[in-house]
């Protein structure tokens, strides 16, 4: 899910102030576009609308950090290659004209591979107040250092046409498989967004891990929630 970087109001039925702060955001739920969420910020859980504490919620594409973590585990053990193709690994899978194209480029989102299948990068997470992947991501608690540098690394390449995820034409998406998000303030943050219709969730954290927040917003289908997602995410970064 593309999270713009210009700051942006939720709907005309939320607080119209460019300073909101997560409660908010909260206290204007639910309404027409959003029935309900769920966020904790630095460890504090806050819910709205029908939605509890304990709810689980699918994570969708934020399984990408954690497989994209795993791969970069077996290169710091030299059992995969960073620049060789991948199809040495998965020639199953891979068909034979994507034969040129490395573990790197499926990594950051560089090869031009598309997947023709929506729900292959489902799965159910615990209630998202129980997650913490910002913390071992920004730290080196899962990578030694090589690999963790590049966690963050992101290509210095346009962005596709047709890639809705990045703003602007510039790519965003590091080997780590984390989205690179602009603040209003300038500061770059780091995070995995995950959506079906129904629900749209994420991740995000300041590289230092001075602010985490997590998110899972209940979108009724009836609008954008895009916005909501935005205000939250800056709101819980903020300062």
């Amino acid at each position: 899910m593309t999270l713009p970087t210009a700051a942006a109001t939720p709907a005309s039925s939320a607080p119209a102030s460019a300073n909101l702060t997560v409660q908010d955001i909260l206290d204007h739920l639910p309404d027409d576009v959003v029935a309900g969420a769920l966020i904790r910020r630095d460890g504090v859980r806050a819910t709205a609308g029908p939605v509890t504490a304990e709810a689980y919620a699918r994570i969708g594409s934020v399984t990408k950090a954690f497989t994209n973590t795993v791969v970069l585990q077996l290169v710091a053990e030299h059992r995969i290659g960073l620049d060789t193709p991948a199809r040495r690994y998965v020639p199953q899978v891979l068909p034979e004209a994507y034969n040129r194209v490395t573990v790197r480029q499926l990594l950051d989102h560089t090869s031009g591979l598309q997947s023709p299948y929506p729900w292959a990068e489902g799965g159910i997470s615990p209630p998202p107040p129980t997650w913490t992947a910002s913390s071992p991501h920004c730290s080196s608690s899962l990578l030694p250092p090589a690999q963790q540098g590049l966690v963050f690394e992101v290509p210095n390449l346009k962005s596709a046409a047709d890639n809705t995820n990045c703003v602007g034409q510039a790519a965003c998406y590091s080997i780590g498989g984390l989205l690179r998000y602009q603040l209003p303030s300038g500061e770059y943050t780091w995070g995995k967004t995950g959506s079906r219709p129904g629900w749209d969730n994420g991740f995000f954290a300041t590289r230092d891990l001075r602010h985490r927040v997590v998110y899972s917003p209940n979108p009724r289908g009836t609008g954008n929630d895009l916005p909501y997602i935005k205000a939250i995410v800056n709101a819980g970064l903020a300062g």
